[in-house]
């Protein structure tokens, strides 16, 4: 009772302030605080805050709530003493060109900060004022003499944070921040000009929590108040204008000032960052696998991507760090034209008929060969006269920016709604024909947007049947494919029925030494095309010259599985392949995961048919089938549990470098916390101990290829997993793994054993 009545009276003295201070201020200033003042426990075990208004009369004063994760008050002045930091800015939007300009100088000459020298207060309960030591009405004292305007917007903002000691493993830690904001116009005025262009909730799709200078500085609404045009890292030079900024850093590897033209000269997009660090976003490869293909000469027309055309990806409403609506002004980016944005990305192209373009290579100047504007010289007044075209253009002018901007499987191509133009359904096996010894008779359909049905043959299409079994709860495949691959059906020869369902019989039977559950996986793509301006660095045509684009894609695959003693269906979720990896959680980051040539997409359960214990790169078309691979390397595991950890461990491997059938994944950029599991796991599914019967991952195949499950090397189950990520660790997993007894990992690693447990080991950091 006592804990109730303290809440109530924290929440009435918080409204209180509320009426006080952000709404009959002197200066009836007044807006959007980005939240409410929190009084309930924070899930997340973070701090909260929240701005509640701000004065602009001399001085200049803010008031804002601090609680800690349990809704409880913190007073600044501990706060700070106790190692943590609450620091303050503000800026005003310019109306003429949507962005802001920051009142405060920082210590760097001519960088945006935040105030220092400034004074707390305590209010009432958890509510404290902040008053500023800059003037912001004085224009001698504010960045690049910024003149005060009532009539603006103006936002202020707070980056608050600490690190704490874990309380469940008190050798770890853990960083708490707000960052609270606050919009309003001085001279009382409604709020009506925003800068609201990305949320926060789109980025940490793929960042998780994203953190930065440190990892205090969270939320979009506070980076957009620092990172203004005109702004620049002082070491090399760069803009840190956020739209030039995150654009060159999102192209990363595709940056065409990051390739190499034809005199040999290539730059390397770089900013010093916090604590000095050097930061090259060369190798950074956008997560989205397109089947859509790069314009620029300098990549291959005919391979996808990865293409960061995807502007909507980021470009999209959603929320802030309080879980309030952002995004007003996502549409931005749509229009008006202008040569600065667009040369944000496209950095080589020039617009006044210049053959020469200068660019970073980290600190040193590179002169780089120009891709003149195919259209020549050309003014902002002037974009709209030739990108004005629909997606699949065929009047001689560029798309529209967003057409132009739309990858292909995003586009009217491919998508009508939300249903696209590849749509897999087995509708059945016959019993009779889903047994050891037997050819399994499937029938399938595979239709458009439109309720059409899709050819087998034409266009290129390339549409296939997988089938696999498990005797236990994975896939092995034994006596089929080699090394532990599944039988393959092509689709080609199958017959269209009445019914507008398609027959096939497989040209395999199903082993004879087949047993427990069966799966078949019907997958595939097809090729579609449209027509673009042909660029060419070294052809120009005049005038520009269409030509034909080609992309494959593929439609989401479906399963079926069977009781392989029967032949029946089995229906029941839980006696199919465990689901332990969702792939909307995959698309999170990706979009749309599209692999192996754009057959199997968006659909984990079809990966792991392939992806299984005994499978290994040995027999992939990269490799010969000997003991040694091609490459000289030895083979590599391709079971998912091990293939993926080590692919999204990338860059952080100690053991390098990791190469799967010819590919190299050791460069591979990780944009989260990897000790986030559930960014891609489904609660439940992962962690230690493992599920009894899990089998542990050949990493060296025996002579029998179609029997590797009694012939390889295998990893233990649990060494298979930790060793995936922990690449170093092999040695001390052998160490706990005893002939008789097994892997002794849970003595030290079981849930709930302070500072060793693994649950405390994959906590994320913040």
């Amino acid at each position: 009772m006592i804990k109730k009545f303290r809440m109530l009276l924290w929440m009435i003295t918080a409204l209180a302030a509320v009426m006080l201070f952000g709404c009959s201020s002197g200066n009836k200033e007044g807006g959007n605080a980005g939240g409410p003042s929190p009084a309930v426990p924070a899930a997340d075990r973070n701090v909260s805050a929240a701005i509640l208004g701000m004065t602009t009369a001399s001085p200049q004063v803010v008031t804002f709530t601090l609680t800690d994760p349990d809704g409880a008050a913190l007073d600044p002045a501990a706060f700070i003493a106790a190692g943590g930091s609450i620091r303050f800015t503000i800026a005003q939007i310019d109306p003429a060109t949507g962005y802001y300009r920051n009142y405060i100088a920082a210590s760097t000459p001519g960088q945006p900060g935040f105030d220092s020298g400034g004074t707390f207060a305590t209010t009432g309960p958890g509510t404290y004022t902040y008053t500023f030591k800059t003037n912001i009405r004085d224009a001698a004292k504010t960045l690049g003499g910024l003149v005060f305007d009532a009539a603006r917007t103006h936002t202020v903002a707070a980056q608050i944070q600490r690190t704490i000691s874990s309380a469940a493993d008190g050798s770890a830690t853990f960083q708490q921040a707000a960052n609270p904001y606050f919009n309003f116009r001085p001279d009382g005025g409604a709020v009506t000009v925003t800068r609201e262009v990305v949320s926060i909730s789109a980025c940490n799709e793929c960042h998780g929590k994203l953190g930065l200078h440190g990892g205090g500085r969270r939320d979009i609404a506070l980076c957009i108040l620092c990172h203004n045009p005109g702004i620049i890292d002082p070491v090399t030079g760069n803009s840190i204008d956020m739209k030039s900024l995150i654009h060159k850093i999102h192209m990363g590897a595709q940056l065409p000032s990051n390739q190499t033209d034809m005199n040999g000269r290539s730059g390397d997009f770089t900013i010093i960052g916090f604590g000095s660090s050097v930061n090259s976003y060369k190798s950074v490869a956008y997560p989205f696998l397109s089947g859509d293909t790069f314009r620029w000469t300098t990549f291959n027309a005919a391979t996808p991507s990865k293409s960061p055309f995807n502007c909507t990806k980021c470009h999209r409403a959603g929320t802030d760090l309080m879980g309030n609506a952002y995004g007003k002004d996502v549409d931005k980016w749509k229009g008006p034209l202008k040569i600065a944005n667009c040369t944000t990305c496209h950095d080589l192209t020039t617009f006044d008929g210049s053959t020469t373009v200068t660019v970073m290579n980290q600190r040193t100047p590179v002169t780089m060969v120009a891709q003149q504007h195919t259209g020549g010289p050309q003014t902002d007044a002037g974009c709209g006269n030739c990108h004005d075209g629909a997606f699949n253009n065929a009047n001689g002018t560029e798309p529209s920016v967003e057409a132009a901007h739309t990858v292909i499987e995003k586009s009217p191509l491919f998508l009508k709604g939300n249903t696209e133009d590849i749509n897999f359904q087995i509708v059945s096996v016959d019993p009779a024909t889903a047994v050891p010894g037997q050819k399994p008779v499937v029938t399938f359909k595979v239709t458009d947007m439109n309720g059409g049905v899709v050819s087998m043959t034409a266009n290129s299409a390339s549409f296939n049947l997988k089938l696999g079994y498990m005797e236990g709860i994975n896939y092995t495949n034994n006596f089929m494919g080699n090394f532990g691959q599944p039988l393959s059906q092509s689709l080609k020869t199958a017959v269209l029925q009445p019914d507008n369902t398609y027959k096939i019989t497989f040209e395999s039977a199903i082993p004879d030494q087949a047993k427990g559950t069966g799966v078949i996986g019907l997958e595939g793509r097809r090729t579609y095309s449209y027509q673009a301006i042909k660029h060419d660095i070294n052809a120009w045509d005049n005038p520009p010259a269409l030509h034909t684009v080609t992309a494959r894609i593929g439609g989401r695959a479906a399963q079926y599985y069977f009781n392989l003693a029967t032949g029946a269906q089995v229906a029941d979720p839980s006696l199919q392949r465990r689901k332990v990896v969702d792939a909307d959680r995959c698309n999170k980051c990706h979009d749309r995961l599209s692999l192996h040539g754009s057959n199997r997409v968006n659909n984990a359960q079809e990966c792991v048919i392939c992806h299984n214990p005994d499978a290994t790169d040995r027999g992939s078309s990269s490799r010969q089938v000997t003991p040694l691979p091609a490459d000289g390397l030895a083979e590599q595991a391709i079971d998912f549990k091990v293939m993926i950890h080590k692919i999204h461990t990338g860059e952080n491997l100690l053991v390098k470098p990791y190469m799967v059938s010819g590919g190299i994944f050791s460069d591979v950029r990780y944009p989260r916390d990897r000790k986030d599991c559930e960014a891609c796991h489904i609660a439940g599914t992962y962690g230690l101990p493992l599920l009894p019967g899990l089998l542990g991952t050949s990493i060296s195949t025996g002579p029998w290829m179609t029997n590797n499950d009694s012939k390889n090397t295998r990893l233990a189950p649990m060494q298979s997993v930790c060793t995936s990520c922990h690449d170093d660790h092999a040695s001390h997993a052998n160490t706990f793994t005893d002939a008789k007894l097994g892997e002794q990992c849970l003595s030290c690693h079981a849930t709930g054993i302070a500072r060793t447990s693994w649950n405390i080991a994959h906590r994320p950091a913040r």
